[in-house]
């Protein structure tokens, strides 16, 4: 049980407030503004604040001052965002808990219990965060989820909430004031996303269950990402941004067997694909991010259907992968163009799966010319994404050949192949892009 001061000028609001907070198991004593709230924190050591912000006589921001300078007691304001103006004032980022009018009573009861266990051990909220950079939420028109930002002590503070995401000048403030990251839920990730991580549960009968064991791989991860896709002439904060996506989407893997027992398939069937997936996802991210015409969304989509883009291959015999293509019959060739199809179904087993994730790793071998397999495809007909995808695994062979007897090349050395083959399948704004990535 909590001393908790409930500090609301509407009555109605006030005693429905009281009524749960009391069913929450906690001692309430209400008041109406921040004065009169002064007056009992003078007078009494309460566990916790919860304020409302517009009141009469003194308003909960110029409350949550006194407290900070006075009594150092938990806080939690209420408002809605349209009370700011639609720019929470920067205090509030000093605050325990900003909760966005209509509140639920589920966001209450949380904070609560998140404020009043400042002190303890499990207090760390970190494993359940995904941090996302700043700048991609300044092109958001609207977002589906809360947004927090990370203040000292593992504290977590809303700052935008479902429907209502921070202005465009809150967060240039926050980018002033230093923060590069801003978080989301990674329950939400899969919202941002829109992949159902039930996905692979056809693809594999594999089983990782030591907790330990699945972070090495996660580490081992970023690291090949890290150590094998940046080469001499790519522009180096493009990349890092990219492996910072590249974190968000691992880090949504971290808690799913099915989802990591994939990569892990690929990786001990035919490591170069495994390699091969990771590069052409990590890729796939710049291009998109570096064409600017795709939301955060989409470019999270990239490089995850980059990151799953040849998983059909893993149903083919290893010894017709580690073939040279120069070697291959008319016949092997053909089994080898049905792998985005393949691809396609395997991801495809799951309920629930994006439409739009399957059509860009079926799509990732078409053309712009209709000369591209395994349907086609033309122009128009032919999702923006895979375009992306599919210039990203020419650069990605390139950059990093499957093949040990082929020489890898530096970004200069890759450009200029390309520039010299005038028959390249690459999509020209996807080329432009590529050409914009190095240094």
């Amino acid at each position: 049980m909590a001393q908790v001061l409930l500090v609301e000028d509407d009555p109605e609001l006030c005693n429905l407030l009281e009524g749960c907070l009391t069913a929450f198991n906690h001692q309430v004593t209400t008041t109406t503004n921040g004065k009169r709230a002064i007056e009992l924190l003078k007078k009494t050591d309460f566990d916790i604040v919860v304020s409302d912000f517009q009141m009469p006589e003194m308003d909960g921001i110029k409350l949550f001052q006194w407290i900070r300078e006075n009594k150092k007691t938990p806080f939690i304001l209420m408002s809605g965002y349209a009370d700011f103006g639609g720019q929470l004032p920067e205090v509030t980022v000093e605050m325990d808990r900003v909760l966005a009018k209509p509140c639920r009573l589920q966001d209450i009861r949380e904070a609560l219990d998140e404020c009043l266990n400042v002190g303890s051990k499990d207090r760390s909220k970190d494993h359940e965060y995904c941090k996302v950079p700043i700048n991609e939420f300044i092109v958001e028109a609207d977002l589906d989820f809360d947004i927090f930002i990370r203040l000292a002590g593992n504290r977590y503070v809303k700052i935008g909430h479902h429907g209502s995401p921070p202005s465009r000048e809150q967060m240039e403030s926050y980018i002033k004031k230093g923060a590069q990251h801003l978080y989301l839920n990674k329950e939400d990730l899969g919202k941002l996303i829109h992949f159902n991580v039930q996905v692979a549960k056809a693809a594999t009968q594999l089983s990782l269950d030591n907790v330990i064991e699945r972070n090495l791989f996660l580490r081992y991860t970023a690291e090949t990402i890290l150590e094998q896709t940046f080469v001499v002439g790519m522009n180096q904060p493009a990349f890092q941004s990219a492996t910072e996506f590249m974190e968000i989407m691992l880090s949504s893997f971290e808690n799913e067997n099915e989802l990591l027992n994939q990569l892990i398939l690929l990786d001990s069937q035919t490591s170069w694909i495994y390699r091969h997936s990771l590069a052409v996802s990590i890729y796939s991210i710049m291009i998109a991010r570096q064409m600017r015409r795709f939301s955060l969304q989409q470019v999270l989509l990239a490089g995850l259907a980059g990151m799953f883009h040849d998983v059909g291959k893993k149903e083919f015999d290893p010894g017709l992968m580690e073939k040279s293509p120069g070697l291959l019959s008319p016949q092997e060739k053909a089994t080898l163009k049905t792998h985005p199809t393949l691809s396609r179904k395997i991801l495809e087993k799951s309920p629930g799966t994006q439409p739009e994730l399957l059509e860009i790793v079926e799509q990732h071998h078409e053309q712009l010319d209709g000369k591209g397999y395994p349907k086609g495809l033309k122009g128009d007909a032919i999702h923006p994404l895979a375009l992306v995808v599919s210039g990203a695994n020419i650069l990605a062979k390139l950059l990093l050949p499957p093949r040990q007897k082929v020489s890898k090349l530096d970004f200069d050395q890759a450009l200029a192949k390309i520039n010299a083959d005038p028959h390249h399948p690459i999509a020209p704004l996807v080329l432009s892009a590529i050409r914009e990535l190095h240094e």
